[in-house]
């Protein structure tokens, strides 16, 4: 039997994501483009909205890379904080 690896999630702010890269002048192709992922995957991360169970978190090392992409701390777009899990994707908090 094998087994899947637990892959760590945070409750991040979709909402933060989109403000920031708005706010930025950045189109979603672009960002998403920059990052590698497809577009509609950052459309659907900046739609997440913890209260509704059928959208899934974002996996942590994405919020990194996303974070990153924009230039802004990691817990700029997060709802809680992820430093407890920051060691396991090579990274910090801020």
């Amino acid at each position: 039997m094998s087994y899947m690896p637990v892959k760590s999630t945070a409750k991040h702010n979709g909402a933060a994501i989109r403000s920031i890269r708005v706010s930025q002048g950045r189109s979603c192709a672009e960002v998403a483009a920059s990052i590698g992922i497809h577009e509609q995957t950052l459309r659907n991360l900046e739609l997440y909205d913890s209260t509704t169970p059928r959208k899934k978190r974002c996996g942590v090392e994405l919020i990194h890379r996303i974070a990153r992409e924009l230039n802004v701390p990691v817990n700029a777009l997060l709802m809680e904080s992820i430093s407890h899990c920051c060691e396991a994707v090579g990274g910090d908090a801020s």
